[in-house]
C-alpha cells in the first residue's frame, strides 16, 4: 500500500519533521519497501543526514528511488543521489547570492 509523507511548509534542513518521523517509524516497523522522493533535497539538505537515512534504508532493506529512478548498482545510486544533493545545494546557494 502506498503512503504519502509530505512535510510541506517544513525545511529539509533538519530531520525534525512530522511526516519524516512517521516515515522513519514505518520503516522501523517494516511497513516500507521503497521510498520515492520528488527531489533528493526534499528528503534532507544535509549530506550527513542523507548518508544516515540511506544507511537506515539499506539496513532495513528499503530501496531509495529518486523520482527519475537512477539505474545501476546500489553504490551507483548512492553516488548519483549524493551528486544530485550537491547540485541542489549549489543551486540553492546561487539563488541566495543573486
Amino acid at each position: 500500500m502506498a503512503a504519502n509523507y509530505d512535510d510541506g511548509g517544513y525545511s529539509g534542513g533538519n530531520l525534525e519533521r512530522p511526516a519524516l518521523k512517521r516515515l522513519m517509524a514505518d520503516i522501523r516497523a517494516g511497513q516500507v519497501q521503497t521510498v520515492v522522493v520528488y527531489k533528493v533535497d526534499r528528503l534532507t539538505r544535509s549530506l550527513s543526514d542523507f548518508a544516515r537515512l540511506i544507511e537506515l534504508f539499506e539496513a532495513r532493506g528499503v530501496r531509495h528511488a529518486p523520482w527519475d529512478n537512477v539505474d545501476g548498482t546500489q553504490q551507483l545510486r548512492r553516488v548519483a543521489c549524493q551528486d544530485r544533493w550537491y547540485m541542489s545545494q549549489q543551486g540553492l546557494h546561487s539563488r541566495h547570492a543573486i
